[in-house]
C-alpha cells in the first residue's frame, strides 16, 4: 500500500504532470471569471476574445469539445437565467460558438451539416420544427406568453445544434472516453459545491455562484441537497447520470488503488443522489435497474438489494432527524407533504385531458400548458393559476399535440434501440461497459421524466442528457466501422504474397 502511495506522489510531482494539473486549475479559474462576467452582463474585449477562441477551437480542434463541454457545466450561473430579455445562459452562448465553428468548417469543406447516416437527428429536427409551428397556437391561446415560448424554442434548437457539434467531435473511442473522464472530473467539483451548500447554507456561496438563495426544505424542515442548478430535480438527474457513467467507466477500476478510489467516488455520488430526497430521481433509478434486469444485464437480487439499501438509508436518516421530536407527528407531516404533492400533480395530469380534447393535433404551444392550466383544471376557482405538470410526457403532449408527441416518441424509441444494441453488440470491453452505463442513464432520464420535464429551463442537466445521445451515436458509428475494418484486415492477411 505504501509503495502505491509513493508511486502516486512521485507521479504528481513530476514536471509533466505538475504542468498538466496547473493547466487544469487555470482553466477552472478562467471559466469561473467568464461565468461571472456573463452573469453580470459585463461584456468587454477580453470576453469577446475568449468567445472567439472557443469558435476557433471548434473550427480547428473539434476534439477539444470533449473537455470544453464538461468545464462549461461548472461555470457559475448554470441553471439560472442571466438578466436580460432573452435570458441567454452560459451553456447557450457556448453552443452558439461551437456550432458556429462546426457550421463554418462544414461549409468550407462542402460537407453535410446534418449527417445523412444518423436516424436520430432527423426526427429531433422534425420535432423542433413542429414545436416552432405550434407558436401559432400560442398566438391564439395566450399571445402574452409568446416571448417566453420563443425563448424556450430557442433553447430546444440549441440542444439539437449541440448534438450535431458533439457527434462530429466524438469520432473515436479516445474522444468518447475523454468526454466521460472530464465529466467525472468536473462532477467532483460539483459535489464539493453541493456539500458545501448543504452543510453551511452560506449566502456568500450563493452570491459567488451568481445564484439567489434557494434553501429547499420539505415542510418537515428536511434540507434537500442541491447543486449549482438550484433544483432538487435537476440535481438528482445530474448525479444519477454521473453515477451510472462512473460505475461503468472501466479506467476507474483497473488497479487495486483505482478500484478503492472508484468505489469511494461512486458511493459519494450515490450519497448526493440520496440527499436530494427527490422521489422522481429515485423512481427513475429503480426503473432503469428493472429494465436492465429484464434485459439480463443485472441480477434481480442486486435490484432487490438496492431497494432494501434505499429503504434502509431512508429509515436511518429519518430516525436521526426525528429522534428528538414527536416521531409519529413528524412522519405524518412527511406523509402529508408527499401525498399533497402527489395529489396536486395527479390533478394536473388529469386536467391535461381537457386540454387535449380541445387541442388534439398541435396542442397549445411548446411548454405553454403550465400558463393556461387554470382554464382546463378539473378543480374550480383557480382560473389564473400557474400549473406546471412536472411531467415531460404531459408537457410534450399538451404543448405539441399528438403530432409532436408521436415524433417525440419516435426519437425515444430510436434512442432506446440504438443504446440497447450498443450494449449488446459492441465488442470492445471498455465501450461495451460504457454503453450499458449510457443506456442505464438514459433509462434514468425516461423514468424521472414522469415527475419533471428536462426539455425546458436553462439548466445543465438538459445538455448532459443530450451528450448521452451524442455518445450513443458515436459508439454506434464505431460499432459499424469495426466489422468493416476487421474485414479489410482479414482480406489483407489472406492475400497471397507476390
Amino acid at each position: 500500500m505504501s509503495t502505491m502511495v509513493d508511486q502516486l506522489i512521485r507521479r504528481i510531482v513530476t514536471t509533466r504532470d505538475t504542468q498538466k494539473y496547473a493547466w487544469v486549475i487555470g482553466v477552472f479559474v478562467v471559466a469561473w471569471i467568464v461565468g461571472k462576467s456573463i452573469a453580470g452582463m459585463r461584456f468587454g474585449i477580453p470576453l469577446t476574445l475568449l468567445g472567439f477562441l472557443f469558435f476557433l477551437l471548434a473550427f480547428f480542434r473539434k476534439h477539444s469539445l470533449a473537455y470544453l463541454f464538461p468545464l462549461i457545466l461548472v461555470v457559475p450561473n448554470i441553471g439560472l437565467d442571466i438578466p436580460g430579455p432573452w435570458a441567454i445562459t452560459v451553456e447557450d452562448a457556448f453552443v452558439l460558438l461551437i456550432f458556429g465553428g462546426y457550421l463554418s468548417r462544414c461549409i468550407l469543406r462542402r460537407q453535410y451539416v446534418i449527417p445523412r447516416d444518423d436516424k436520430i437527428i432527423v426526427p429531433l429536427l422534425i420535432f423542433n420544427g413542429i414545436a416552432i409551428l405550434c407558436l401559432t397556437k400560442v398566438l391564439v391561446v395566450s399571445p402574452w406568453n409568446l416571448t417566453f415560448n420563443i425563448k424556450e424554442l430557442m433553447r430546444l434548437t440549441l440542444l439539437n445544434l449541440f448534438y450535431l457539434a458533439m457527434i462530429d467531435a466524438l469520432d473515436s473511442k479516445k474522444q468518447v472516453l475523454t468526454l466521460v473522464k472530464w465529466l467525472l472530473i468536473c462532477a467532483a467539483w460539483m459535489m464539493a459545491v453541493s456539500y458545501y451548500i448543504y452543510l453551511t447554507r452560506s449566502p456568500f456561496w450563493y452570491w459567488l455562484l451568481t445564484m439567489q438563495p434557494a434553501y429547499i426544505f420539505l415542510k418537515t424542515k428536511i434540507l434537500r441537497m442541491i447543486s449549482i442548478a438550484g433544483s432538487t430535480s435537476f440535481t438528482g438527474i445530474y448525479y444519477a447520470i454521473i453515477l451510472s457513467l462512473a460505475f461503468h467507466f472501466l479506467p476507474m477500476f483497473r488497479q487495486r488503488l483505482q478500484r478503492l478510489g472508484g468505489a469511494f467516488y461512486v458511493l459519494l455520488i450515490f450519497s448526493c443522489v440520496f440527499l436530494t430526497f427527490n422521489r422522481g430521481t429515485w423512481v427513475g433509478i429503480l426503473f432503469g435497474m428493472t429494465v436492465l434486469m429484464l434485459h439480463g444485464q443485472i441480477d434481480w437480487r442486486r435490484v432487490a438489494l438496492s431497494i432494501l439499501l434505499i429503504i434502509g438509508m431512508v429509515a436511518l436518516s429519518t430516525t436521526e432527524l426525528f429522534g428528538e421530536f414527536d416521531v409519529d407527528k413528524k412522519i405524518m407531516e412527511f406523509l402529508y407533504y408527499s401525498s399533497s404533492s402527489a395529489e396536486s400533480r395527479l390533478v394536473r395530469w388529469a386536467s391535461s385531458i381537457n386540454l387535449i380534447l380541445e387541442h388534439p393535433i398541435l396542442g397549445v404551444g411548446f411548454n405553454n400548458y403550465a400558463f393556461v392550466y387554470g382554464r382546463y383544471s378539473i378543480l374550480e376557482g383557480i382560473q389564473p393559476m400557474y400549473g406546471s405538470p412536472h411531467n415531460m410526457y404531459v408537457d410534450v403532449l399538451t404543448g405539441t399535440g399528438f403530432v409532436g408527441f408521436s415524433v417525440f416518441l419516435l426519437v425515444l424509441v430510436r434512442l432506446w434501440k440504438r443504446m440497447r444494441d450498443n450494449m449488446m453488440l459492441v465488442v470492445d470491453p471498455e465501450l461495451r461497459l460504457l454503453s450499458r452505463g449510457i443506456f442505464l442513464a438514459f433509462l434514468f432520464f425516461l423514468g424521472s421524466g414522469g415527475f419533471d420535464s428536462f426539455l425546458f429551463k436553462p439548466h445543465h442537466s438538459s445538455y448532459l442528457i443530450w451528450s448521452l445521445f451524442a455518445m450513443s451515436t458515436a459508439i454506434y458509428r464505431l460499432r459499424l466501422q469495426a466489422p468493416a475494418e476487421s474485414g479489410q484486415t482479414d482480406s489483407s492477411q489472406t492475400e497471397p504474397s507476390p
